[in-house]
């Protein structure tokens, strides 16, 4: 499986500070007819989107990616006296080589109108160094 997926190959677009974490998080897929939720491990976090580790880029034997209608996702993290639900996008992903873990690069498509929090807040809040 060593090369399966797709890579953005231009220019570093993250605008923010990456963050390294190890935070469980869940990721809400819905197509029209269909929902289900993903368990996955948010690796690092910008203000502008994440990194993902995940067992399954599949749901209902529907690919997230390569499909005619995509879904809506959504990333579920929830820290101590707060839940942070961001829009997603998914832009990159790769299978990780020898294991069955797909990593994941996603984008925030409204981060500041949605989130409500700086990214050094969500850190401080989750109480993760950096």
């Amino acid at each position: 499986m060593k090369g399966l997926g797709f890579f953005y190959k231009g220019k570093e677009r993250r605008q923010g500070k990456r963050h390294a974490v190890q935070w469980d998080a869940l990721l809400d897929v819905r197509f029209p007819d269909f929902h289900e939720q993903i368990p996955v491990k948010v690796v690092n976090l910008s203000a502008g989107g994440a990194l993902l580790h995940s067992k399954q880029l599949t749901v209902d034997n529907r690919h997230l990616i390569i499909t005619e209608t995509k879904p809506e996702l959504t990333l579920k993290i929830s820290p101590p006296e707060r839940t942070l639900e961001l829009t997603a996008r998914i832009e990159w992903y790769e299978v990780l080589d020898g294991r069955s873990t797909f990593e994941i690069g996603v984008s925030f498509v409204d981060y500041k109108n949605e989130a409500n929090i700086s990214v050094d807040e969500l850190i401080k809040t989750m109480g993760t160094s950096t």
